[in-house]
This record gives C-alpha cells, sequence and structure tokens, in this order.
C-alpha cells in the first residue's frame, strides 16, 4: 500500500525538511516498513541486511 501526502497536508520546517523528524526527502526510503508492535522490530529487521 502507498501512501502520498498531498503538500497541503505536510508540515516543513524552515530549511524544508519534515517537521518532527527533521529529514529532508532524499534522505527518506522510497519504501518504508512499519512493523507496528516495538515488540516484532527484532523479528521483522533480521529478515534485512
Amino acid at each position: 500500500m502507498s501512501t502520498i501526502i498531498p503538500e497541503s497536508e505536510l508540515v516543513l520546517n524552515n530549511d524544508g525538511s519534515i517537521y518532527h523528524l527533521h529529514l529532508l526527502p532524499e534522505e527518506l526510503a522510497e519504501t518504508i516498513i512499519l512493523v507496528g508492535d516495538q515488540n516484532r522490530v527484532a523479528e521483522v529487521s533480521k529478515h534485512f541486511d
């Protein structure tokens, strides 16, 4: 599932970074996996480099 946030809904800092993350768009991956439950992080992350 892909979600695109409309520009009108995306809060940016003065430097163009995403508000609470302080990341610029080029610093984000094209695909982001959210595990939901923090207790599943180790289980899911062991499948990636």
